[in-house]
């Protein structure tokens, strides 16, 4: 679980600094889309590390998995978006939103196959 809790240390720093601090993030903005491009990376590190950390856990008797921990990233960056509309100085955007998805989309599936290719290597371990 501290792989999980430093992402999203992480995820929510670098989320202030840009809300705050934005002159930061002036030479990036030279980049074209790369605001998209920072939310693709920024909540698919969020949805990788979800995977690699809940995904082998059990919940009364069953397995997490992956799908339940990409739905529960996905259900809290669709909250924090939307959000967005009721403060002044930010503004919801659905390509923002659109670009959460892909990460956690892209980087939850490396995620899982990254867990099942070490589980097909501790099988053969096994045997």
């Amino acid at each position: 679980m501290p792989h999980l809790a430093l992402t999203c240390g992480f995820v929510l720093l670098v989320s202030l600094l840009a809300s705050f601090e934005p002159q930061l993030f002036l030479p990036l903005t030279r980049i074209p889309s790369s605001d998209k491009l920072g939310h693709f990376l920024l909540i698919g590190l969020l949805a990788y590390s979800a995977v690699v950390t809940l995904a082998p856990r059990r919940v009364a008797g069953r397995r997490f998995g992956a799908l339940a921990s990409c739905g529960m990233v996905a259900a809290v960056i669709t909250l924090e978006e939307f959000s967005q509309t009721f403060i002044a100085t930010r503004s919801f955007s659905w390509l923002d939103l659109g670009a959460s998805y892909a990460g956690i989309a892209a980087f939850g599936a490396a995620a899982s196959l990254r867990g099942s290719a070490a589980a097909r290597a501790a099988a053969a371990d096994e045997s």
